[in-house]
């Protein structure tokens, strides 16, 4: 009864921490409009309705921007790395955890807007991952980043997963993934903890890589659990 109400009031706390958060990220934004809100009221009608149009949709793309902006600052300023282990739910490991996966949360349908582009590099490099030169990103849903390296020139396709933990026999376990250079990892796949990716090799579009899996430079996986395909050409 007393941990139900504890994991309550984290619940509670967290969703409270999210808004102030939000409300912190919109700031730029909020002082956007309080700029030009005196200025468009003084217009036409029709006018005015088209310049808040348009002040709004800056705005939006303002506080979108900021707010991604606030998030990665916060990780780059207060690292909480991950590192390979198996813990139980109840733990520091898994609360740490918890405080970077809230972080990347309120964060993701955000950054979703700047996919593929350099500020999701940004982004995750600041959150703890490893990203080489010349990686392209299509995705947000990148987990655990401080156990996540991605190689020169790597391809992560659009909704593709990459995590370093998996929930098992009531432990958490952490493991990191490695994905090499000039990899292309398909549409929709799955990787999970464990995995290293060799330079070169491919994951198929909704394939699902096993934890522990690792896959030889050059080689074509694919399929549930992904197996070898064949070498790629």
């Amino acid at each position: 009864m007393i941990l139900r109400f504890l994991e309550i009031l984290a619940v509670l706390f967290f969703s409270l921490l999210g808004g102030l958060l939000w409300g912190l990220g919109a700031f730029p934004a909020a002082y956007l409009v309080a700029q030009f809100w005196d200025i468009i009221m003084a217009q036409e009608p029709v006018l005015k309705i088209l310049m808040l149009g348009l002040l709004f949709g800056v705005s939006i793309m303002v506080w979108i921007l900021s707010f991604v902006a606030l998030i990665a600052s916060i990780g780059f300023i207060f690292p909480l790395k991950l590192h390979e282990a198996r813990v139980p739910y109840r733990s520091i490991a898994t609360t740490k955890w918890i405080i970077v996966s809230f972080l990347h949360i309120l964060g993701m349908k955000f950054v979703e807007w700047f996919q593929p582009s350099v500020i999701l590099n940004i982004y995750f490099s600041a959150l703890g991952a490893k990203i080489g030169k010349g990686v392209r990103i299509n995705t947000a849903r990148i987990w655990d980043m401080s156990l996540i390296s991605i190689g020169k020139g790597a391809v992560i396709g659009g909704r593709a997963v990459i995590l370093g933990h998996l929930a098992e026999k009531g432990e958490l376990i952490f493991a990191p993934v490695k994905i090499g250079k000039k990899c292309l990892i398909g549409t929709s796949a799955q990787i999970n903890p464990g995995c290293t990716i060799g330079d070169g090799a491919v994951i198929a579009s909704r394939a699902v890589l096993k934890k522990y899996t690792n896959v030889p430079p050059g080689e074509i996986w694919g399929g549930i659990p992904a197996k070898k395909i064949r070498e790629s050409a």
